[in-house]
């Protein structure tokens, strides 16, 4: 009861275009976005059949790329499983726009048409929101000792799996994996794009992974 309005209890609801759940596992999220990734690719196969790569980039930006990248800090961190639902509709997509068979590596294609994929657009958005919206704490903010993880960031003091997958904290798990010249700064508007332009280059095809982790190659 709120005062004397009686209120629904549901499993999930949707809020700002965003599918919340009772435990914010996403599972709700990701069926709806998956739903409406299908509809967009079977728009794309029949639109390849006539169009340009130009067309069809347009296309991929106009009916999936939305569904991939809004609200990706908080829903990327869901099952891995769902998580990997959601890129191989994406790969179909690129497939498409760049017209190469299902058996294919479409890791090429996506450095060539300077795409994110899906755990590159996850580490892209996780660490901007982290460098600029969260207060970081490295080791040597601690101590004074001289030891190798020093300018490592610290993640908080927690007891739950639950807490690393905040944006808060999965930030700083992915900002310590990245290469000094990213992790040393702020993330002013020139430096997300250049963090842009390295995951392009790299399309990492496993969330979570980047420099110094073994890549996938499918």
């Amino acid at each position: 009861m709120l005062e004397d309005n009686l209120l629904e209890e549901v499993y999930s609801t949707k809020f700002l275009g965003m599918y919340l759940d009772r435990g914010l596992i996403w599972n709700p999220h990701v069926e709806a976005a998956c739903a409406k990734l299908s509809s967009a690719i079977f728009s794309m196969r029949n639109l390849s059949q006539y169009c340009p790569t130009q067309v069809l980039m347009t296309a991929y930006y106009g009916l999936i790329y939305p569904h991939l990248s809004y609200g990706v800090t908080l829903w990327g961190a869901c099952a891995n499983a769902d998580f990997m639902r959601l890129f191989r509709l994406q790969k179909k997509a690129v497939r498409i726009i760049a017209k190469i068979k299902i058996r294919e590596s479409c890791r090429p294609a996506f450095t060539e048409l300077q795409l994110l994929t899906l755990p590159c657009l996850y580490i892209l958005e996780t660490v901007t929101f982290c460098l600029s919206k969260c207060t970081l704490t490295r080791g040597r903010n601690i101590h004074s000792y001289d030891t190798r993880g020093r300018d490592n960031l610290r993640m908080g003091q927690h007891r739950t799996t639950a807490y690393e997958h905040l944006p808060s904290q999965a930030g700083v798990q992915l900002i310590n994996k990245l290469p000094n010249s990213f992790k040393n700064q702020a993330m002013p508007k020139a430096s997300k794009t250049r963090l842009k332009r390295f995951l392009a280059s790299t399309a990492f095809l496993q969330r979570g992974r980047v420099p110094g982790l073994r890549l996938g190659d499918h």
